[in-house]
C-alpha cells in the first residue's frame, strides 16, 4: 500500500493487486471502443487514471502504459465479457481494468506490462517485468556479485511453449 511516510526516498515498493476502479463509460459506449481496440480512449476514462491524475490516490506511484483489453469480468472459463451475454442490464458489468501493478520508489523500471489469457477466473492475469537496481551492503555479496550491470533477459522469465 502507499506510504504515509514523507521520507520514503529508500523506499522501494510495488503493488499488484485487484483493484475495484472502473470505466466511467455506459457498457455500450465501453463495447463500441473495445470493438475498435481504442484502448486510449478507454483508458481516458478510467476511474484509477483519473483519481491518480487528481492526487487523491496512490499519489507518487507509477504505472506501465496499458497496451491490452480490460482484464474483467468475463464468463467462465470464456473470451466472452459478462455483459455480452447477461440477461438484463442490472447483471451486466461494463469490462474494466480492475488488475493493476503500480510501483513507487527509485531505480525501477517497468520493461514488460501484458496480460494473460488464461480462464481459470472471471480476471484475465497481468504481467509486468521489472529492472530494479539494488545496492549490495555485504562485502562478501559484492565480491561474489562482481558483475556490473546484471541482466536477466525477459526471454528468460517467459514461459517456453
Amino acid at each position: 500500500m502507499p506510504s504515509d511516510s514523507d521520507d520514503d526516498s529508500e523506499e522501494e515498493d510495488e503493488e499488484q493487486r485487484d483493484l475495484n476502479y472502473r470505466i466511467a463509460l455506459s457498457y455500450r459506449e465501453t463495447k463500441s471502443l473495445l470493438e475498435e481496440n481504442n484502448w486510449n480512449a478507454l483508458l481516458e476514462k478510467d476511474q484509477l487514471k483519473i483519481e491518480r491524475e487528481a492526487g487523491r490516490v496512490f499519489e507518487g506511484w507509477k504505472e506501465g502504459k496499458i497496451c491490452f483489453a480490460p482484464t474483467y469480468k468475463y464468463s467462465s472459463n470464456s473470451d466472452t465479457y459478462v455483459g455480452e451475454v447477461a440477461t438484463s442490464t442490472k447483471k451486466r458489468r461494463t469490462p474494466a481494468w480492475c488488475d493493476r501493478i503500480l510501483w513507487h520508489g527509485d531505480g525501477i523500471e517497468q520493461l514488460f506490462y501484458v496480460r494473460g489469457e488464461s480462464k481459470l477466473s472471471d480476471h484475465r492475469p497481468i504481467f509486468a517485468i521489472f529492472s530494479v537496481e539494488v545496492e549490495v551492503l555485504n562485502d562478501r555479496y559484492k565480491k561474489e556479485l562482481s558483475t556490473k550491470n546484471m541482466k536477466i533477459s525477459v526471454e528468460e522469465l517467459l514461459p517456453k511453449g
